[in-house]
């Protein structure tokens, strides 16, 4: 299942969230905020981000899948090649590796709550 957030945020602010999708224990728990802020913030972010480093990959991706609840925020400063596309298709662990002749190009790094 994918879900998909859209959210105008029309000035700079913290709009707060809660999953409306029921996913077992500490589903009512499941609340976040979004930080809308203007460009070059979030270029500065980005750019933050990126250079710590850290790759969500499979195995990474596996430890976060594990039941469980108040897990700490943070940040991936990469994406392995295609890991939503096999996720979504129900196996992680075939995202370790992308195809022969598969080019990865830049992924964005991507905010994990």
């Amino acid at each position: 299942m994918t879900t998909r957030l859209n959210l105008q945020a029309d000035r700079p602010g913290v709009y707060r969230g809660l999953s409306a999708q029921f996913s077992g224990d500490g589903f009512s728990d499941m609340r976040f905020d979004v930080v809308a802020v203007p460009s070059d913030a979030f270029a500065q972010w980005l750019a933050t981000t990126r250079a710590r480093g850290g790759m969500l990959d499979s195995a990474s991706y596996a430890h976060l899948a594990q039941p469980g609840t108040l897990a700490a925020p943070g940040t991936f400063g990469s994406v392995a090649p295609q890991l939503f596309e096999t996720v979504v298709m129900g196996d992680a662990t075939a995202a370790v590796m992308p195809p022969a002749g598969h080019s990865s190009g830049d992924s964005a790094p991507r905010s994990v709550n």
